[in-house]
């Protein structure tokens, strides 16, 4: 009976053992996935480490306090609602703008700003007033037009990068005719 007991307290302590050393682990560790499109910003203690590609990782939250903030590098658009305008002859033009952007250091847009989306929000908004203040209604709706166009060839040449090539080669092809005038010794 003696040696059952000891056997059975061993095999307590034990299971106990386990489940606290699982239980600190879980405590302990965190498990972050950062995706293919995605990159991670580890932080230590407070600090900035360094960014992380894609791929999992474990992190040390108990001792060492390190979190990560995930950031999509994804193209991402943001909509502002329509807003009515004055031009500089004083006339209301109202306006939606949609921009679109992309995160190419993700470090960089983590320390940026506390609310980065709606800094770049408030630029925006404030560019496009600008931008209209300067213009008389006119002048507007022939850069609104003039920009369209540029938007449209820029999501053409986006979606179909041959086209770019061929206009790289149209533009080589103009800049190689090379015109020589001779003219006679004199």
């Amino acid at each position: 009976m003696g040696m059952e007991m000891t056997v059975l307290t061993a095999g307590a302590i034990l299971l106990a053992s386990v489940a606290a050393f699982h239980a600190l682990l879980h405590t302990a560790l965190e498990k972050v996935e950062v995706a293919e499109h995605q990159a991670g910003v580890l932080y230590r203690q407070g600090r900035y480490v360094r960014t992380l590609g894609p791929g999992v990782y474990w992190l040390v939250k108990l001792w060492l306090r390190e979190r990560a903030a995930i950031h999509d590098m994804r193209l991402t658009s943001i909509a502002m609602p329509s807003q009515e305008v004055l031009t500089k002859d004083a006339l209301p033009v109202r306006l939606t703008l949609i921009a679109q952007y992309k995160i190419a250091d993700a470090a960089k847009f983590a320390h940026a700003a506390a609310y980065t989306a709606s800094v770049l929000y408030e630029d925006l908004q404030l560019a496009l007033r600008e931008l209209v203040a300067e213009c008389t209604l006119e002048r507007a709706r022939a850069e609104l037009a003039a920009t369209r166009v540029r938007l449209n060839t820029a999501k053409m040449f986006r979606d179909h990068p041959e086209l770019m090539r061929l206009r790289e080669l149209e533009a080589m092809g103009k800049a190689a005719v090379l015109k020589v005038k001779v003219a006679p010794k004199q």
